[in-house]
């Protein structure tokens, strides 16, 4: 035993009694105060999952008695929704099959912070995580989600949104051309719906055909919009070029307006839209306006997809168009865009196969 102890002494892999009888309830509140860089959005998601879902499992378990056999079956029972759970109210019980997104929330995000931090601290001498792969994509549910507009079908679409007042009761002949901006923009610059809500018109450099998206109107977890902004979903600021047809529909907009004024306005007042009540009595009406109405899944976030497709096309790479969309990382655009590039292999054989035979040539005119 003594000899065991001056070993893990020696190799550092000796950790004190009264660390690993930690619970995981204390390591948790010591990892919560350690998240002083994250956003406000994101404290609040891991408080949430915390009190809900991690704690009613874990909080007086002693980290060396967490081990993957453990977890494996709690994430079992997550699936099932037979896992403990500790919800405010009935209408807010847990979903009997978590999303992959979800659940990697619960399991890698929240739980696993924990659990890293614990390991970092040397509370335990190893994550039982580690070897746990969830994945946050759900390939079949984000297939089904993403939806793909032609040039044509978002001109149809603008143009149905902008006629809606003339079938309307009042059958006038006012047009609005705010809603048709709204598709046309979206479906062009490949903002997210919030992003795209919460731009000032000081955002719109005409000179340089460029916007700038900085900021964003985030959701609550229930899907409801904050009135309050905040940083882009990545904190990133990005500039996206914009097409000249559509520099020439914002012009309108613009004119006589301060640069701190929304780009998009509310018909009254002049203030923020909101873009629940856009989606609901402008682009839903649109679409079946547009005969779209068939189309499953069709939602303004569509839009976003629809610039990826759009600019794939027309022969964006994969790096310049990840950085037009604000993605986090390149690796997620091409997770969620990869089918849409063109395979090029044939074209690529064809063109080493013509320089190889011009280098030839090139040798034997020089031997000549």
């Amino acid at each position: 035993m003594a000899s065991a102890l001056s070993d893990d002494l020696l190799s550092g892999r000796y950790i004190n009694s009264e660390e690993q009888s930690r619970t995981f309830a204390e390591a948790a509140r010591e990892w919560r105060t350690s998240q002083h860089d994250a956003k406000d959005s994101s404290v609040k998601q891991y408080d949430d999952l915390l009190r809900t879902y991690v704690l009613p499992r874990w909080g007086n378990v002693r980290l060396y008695k967490i081990d993957e056999s453990s977890i494996n079956q709690w994430i079992v029972d997550l699936r099932e929704g037979q896992a403990p759970f500790a919800f405010r109210g009935k209408k807010h019980r847990p979903k009997k099959s978590p999303t992959n997104k979800y659940l990697n929330q619960i399991v890698n995000v929240t739980f696993g912070g924990v659990m890293r931090y614990s390991t970092r601290r040397e509370w335990i001498r190893r994550n039982p995580l580690d070897n746990i792969h969830l994945s946050r994509h759900d390939p079949e549910r984000e297939s089904a989600q993403k939806v793909f507009l032609t040039e044509e079908e978002v001109e149809r679409l603008a143009d149905a949104a902008c006629h809606l007042p003339s079938q309307g009761t009042y059958n006038t002949d006012r047009r609005d051309v705010v809603s048709a901006a709204i598709i046309r923009f979206s479906a062009y610059t490949g903002a997210r719906p919030g992003e795209t809500f919460a731009l000032r018109v000081g955002d719109i450099d005409v000179e340089h055909k460029r916007v700038t998206i900085s900021k964003t109107m985030p959701q609550d977890k229930h899907g409801n919009w904050k009135k309050e902004e905040g940083p882009t979903k990545t904190g990133k600021i990005r500039k996206v070029p914009l097409p000249g047809f559509l520099i020439a529909e914002l012009l309108p907009l613009m004119k006589g307006h301060d640069p701190d004024d929304y780009l998009f306005r509310a018909g009254r007042g002049g203030g923020r839209m909101d873009p629940r009540n856009w989606r609901n009595r402008v682009f839903n009406k649109a679409k079946q306006a547009a005969g779209m109405d068939d189309m499953e899944g069709l939602r303004p976030y569509s839009l976003r997809h629809t610039y990826a497709s759009l600019a794939i096309k027309e022969g964006c790479d994969v790096k310049n168009l990840s950085e037009a969309m604000g993605h986090s990382a390149v690796s997620m655009t091409l997770n969620n865009y990869v089918g849409l590039w063109p395979d090029r292999l044939d074209e690529v054989a064809r063109n080493l196969d013509a320089a190889r035979e011009k280098a030839v040539q090139e040798i034997s005119n020089e031997q000549q």
